[in-house]
């Protein structure tokens, strides 16, 4: 005699079924809104970048790869060393969701310093 049938199986399956489905489309709506809100969040930013030479804006993946490999310093440090030999006195990079311009010539951080006192 069975205590469960082929029914109750079965319906044991679709309620599993469609709790993983809801909790996919949770993970996947969660995503969207994060990947959203840190667009908005860094697109006047980027917008202005494009004016200033570098490195352009890496997707999320690339990100999340270059973020794990150069978590120290001395990476972070190297890096930027590389980025300014590469371009001539004004120069910016993203690190993440973050911003960074970078001012080489006395001239303009003068000019800079004089336009905020």
């Amino acid at each position: 005699m069975l205590l469960h049938g082929p029914r109750t199986c079965r319906r044991a399956f679709n309620s599993q079924h469609k709790m993983l489905i809801i909790t996919l489309n949770l993970f996947v709506a969660i995503f969207i809104l994060i990947w959203a809100y840190f667009t908005i969040k860094t697109r006047h930013m980027a917008r202005l970048a494009k004016k200033i030479p570098g490195p352009k804006q890496s997707p999320l993946w690339k990100k999340l790869l270059t973020s794990r490999q150069n978590s120290k310093s001395t990476g972070m440090f190297q890096n930027m060393v590389q980025i300014s030999r590469k371009y001539e006195s004004t120069f910016c990079f993203w690190k993440g969701y973050e911003l960074f311009v970078f001012v080489q010539d006395v001239k303009h951080i003068a000019v800079s310093c004089q336009l905020h006192s």
